[in-house]
Parts: C-alpha cells; structure tokens; sequence
C-alpha cells in the first residue's frame, strides 16, 4: 500500500510537471500578446487599470539603442533627449500593433509643435523586413519606423516579446510608463499621459 501511495503522488507531480511546460509551450507560440491591459494593470493605481497604461514601480533610465529607420538613417535614443518619447515595438503579423501605430499617428498630429515623438520598433526578421516596410508605408505614418531583426533592443526592453508593447519616456530619458497591449478607444489615455510629461 505504502508503494502505491508513493506511484500515484509521483504521478500527479510528473502530471503537474507536464501541464506546466504545455502551458510554457502554448505560451511561448501564441503571436499575440497574452497579458491583455487590464491584467497588466491590475497592480496599479485605479486609473491605469482603466486606461490600460500601468506606471513602471521606479522610474528608470531608458535603455539606450541606435537601430536604422525605413530610409537607412540611423536614430539613436540620445537623439531624442529634452523630448517625452513614445517607444512601440510591433511586427508585420500583430494586427492590435498597427492599429497602435494608427492612434499613436493621432497622437503625434494632435501634438505637432510640442517636444514629443514617437518611435515604432519593428522586431520582424530579415525575411519578413520587406513586408515590415511596405505595412510601415501603407499606414502611412509622420513618425519614424526602426527596424530591430536581430531583436537585440526589444529584447532587453520586453523579453517575453508581447506584442504590441510600449514604453514612455520623459525628456530626461527615464522610462516613466508601461504599456502591454493596445484597445480602441486608448488613445485619449495615452495623450493625456503624454501631455503630462509634457507639462513637467
């Protein structure tokens, strides 16, 4: 009896083993991100939770990088200093990432004058760069598009590499909010954050 206590309780923990890494599989292959905003804003005050936007714990100085835009120009983090910046890293298969990139052009018109830019970060691969580009120019956009192949930004930035991501940083180069995931109807939230480093 004592052996067959000893069989099952060895079974149900191989079996909880096993549903885990599925779970880590499934995880890891879904293209989509799977932290939806309002579970990332869960741990946040009232306001992020409803806006989607949930504040870093600490503000922190924003990692910096230099990636080629869709011109072959170089843009780097620095360029950007005494500027509120809005970092978003999309690819060509994440449909809630171009209609970001749609609002966050909304956005950057509504605040033509004003310190502000907008980044849109790329993280497709060489072989997909082609459809990255022609996607960047059907939308349209008055913001520069960079382009991260080797993921070496987006990877420091966002490792589990959900998508669509973001992160606002102020003028003094410090990474203020974070943003998992994109709704309709963010956009006003996302200028009103915005518009908050801007008056500071």
């Amino acid at each position: 009896m004592r052996n067959i206590g000893l069989f099952v309780g060895v079974s149900r923990l191989m079996l909880a083993a096993g549903l885990a890494l599925g779970a880590a599989a499934c995880a890891t292959a879904k293209p989509e991100a799977t932290v939806p905003p309002s579970a990332a804003a869960s741990e946040s005050p009232a306001s992020a939770a409803e806006s989607g936007v949930a504040p870093v714990l600490s503000s922190s100085v924003a990692i910096p990088f230099a990636l080629k835009d869709q011109n072959g120009e170089t843009r780097a983090l620095d360029d950007y200093r005494g500027k509120v910046l809005w970092v978003s890293f999309w690819a060509s298969w994440c449909h809630a990432c171009k209609m970001e990139m749609s609002a966050l052009d909304n956005v950057r018109q509504s605040l033509a004058g004003q310190p502000f830019e907008v980044l849109a970060i790329n993280i497709d691969t060489p072989d997909k760069h082609a459809t990255a580009v022609a996607q960047a120019r059907a939308l349209k956009l008055s913001y520069p598009v960079l382009f991260d192949p080797e993921k070496s930004v987006v990877s420091r930035y966002n490792p589990p590499l959900e998508l669509p991501f973001a992160v606002l940083i102020d003028k003094a180069g410090r990474q203020r909010f974070v943003q998992r995931g994109f709704l309709p109807g963010e956009q006003a939230d996302i200028e009103a954050r915005i518009r908050a480093l801007l008056s500071e």
